[in-house]
């Protein structure tokens, strides 16, 4: 299994060969969000106009549904590049509420998970890191998506976690350097909408980067020994 820094490179890679893809993709979304931001109630007052109020839930209500759907594109633009955004969002469609049902029901676990003790939370969230992507690329049913993608980390669980933490730290720090270079701007509102718009530009080389780890743990045997998947950065157990 690559090492999470191979990972990232050939995250990094895909992403490159395919951006103006996936920046399609993203493109409606980015605007959506930069609108909502502009709507957005003024944080020292709280206080918004009637018309801005029903403005900015419309708009966070298009955010919301957008961002389902882009989500679902990015897995099918990734997993097949010959497509265009058009089609990957038409594609999408079919899936938005399998996929909110997936994430209710994912969140309602973890939430248990989590309120029982921390660990059996990080468990899950690891058995349950490719739910989404067998539901799309396999088309599975909500619980069979979960199913599965619990048989796929079996034997692997400290391996796909090692790599999953290395990814969160990145887009974790990624983030912070955003949000850094965002106080030195003067308009809140600009500031707000371009920390937004930088997010989500993050999102491409996090979802291929799960992608391509899904694509790996399906190859394995789901029986391979923790003890003979290595966690060093460049490894390939």
């Amino acid at each position: 299994m690559p090492g999470p820094i191979q990972l990232f490179k050939n995250s990094l890679a895909i992403v490159s060969a395919n951006f103006f893809l996936f920046l399609s993709i993203l493109f409606i979304p980015i605007v959506v969000s930069f609108l909502t931001a502009l709507f957005a109630p003024n944080k020292a007052t709280g206080i918004m106009i009637t018309s801005e109020s029903i403005v900015y839930v419309v708009l966070m209500f298009i955010y919301v549904v957008l961002s389902v759907l882009m989500t679902v594109a990015l897995i099918l633009a990734i997993n097949d590049n010959s497509i265009t955004a058009k089609e990957a969002y038409r594609r999408a469609w079919p899936y938005f509420w399998r996929y909110i049902g997936l994430s209710l029901l994912m969140s309602i676990i973890m939430m248990v998970g989590f309120l029982l003790l921390i660990i059996p939370g990080i468990i899950l969230s690891v058995w349950f890191a490719f739910a989404t992507f067998v539901l799309v690329l396999e088309n599975g049913a909500i619980v069979e998506s979960l199913k599965k993608s619990r048989e796929y980390t079996r034997g692997k669980w400290w391996a796909i976690f090692g790599r999953l933490i290395a990814m969160s730290v990145f887009v974790l720090l990624l983030s912070m350097l955003i949000s850094t270079i965002s106080v030195f701007l003067p308009n809140h509102v600009v500031t707000e909408a371009l920390v937004t718009a930088l997010t989500v530009l993050l999102t491409p080389i996090a979802v291929v980067y799960v992608y391509l780890l899904y694509k790996e743990v399906k190859t394995l045997p789901a029986t391979t020994p923790e003890a003979s998947v290595s966690f060093s950065p460049n490894s390939v157990a």
